[in-house]
């Protein structure tokens, strides 16, 4: 538990995720599109750090799930900022889906549980 939240509260993380993730003019518009930029960005900061040669992948993240935005904008543009169970259902999904594969690639690194 030390350790998680050591890897949680230091480096850049914190300022990656309060200040650089949330800037209004580069995440996505629709409310479903930032729960889609976050968990991926999430996902991507855990397999740039514990996978990667980088101990700080945030930076890194960051500018990937900017490049994406406007893709995740053009799925999104039309739809209402109202949420059904089925798209809470399935954001949950998706966001398991990734912490699955995620810890599968980490524990894979590590050399298992």
């Amino acid at each position: 538990m030390k350790l998680f939240l050591f890897e949680m509260l230091s480096g850049g993380l914190l300022f990656g995720a309060v200040f650089m993730i949330t800037d209004p003019v580069t995440s996505p518009t629709t409310g479903y599109g930032r729960i889609c930029a976050g968990a991926l960005a999430g996902a991507l900061t855990a397999l740039i750090r514990y996978i990667g040669a980088y101990p700080e992948g945030v930076a890194f993240s960051i500018l990937i799930v900017n490049m994406i935005t406007p893709t995740i904008d053009h799925f999104m543009r039309g739809k209402p900022n109202t949420y059904t169970w089925k798209q809470i259902v399935l954001a949950a999904g998706i966001i398991v889906v990734v912490c699955a594969v995620v810890a599968a690639a980490i524990l894979s690194n590590k050399g298992g549980w």
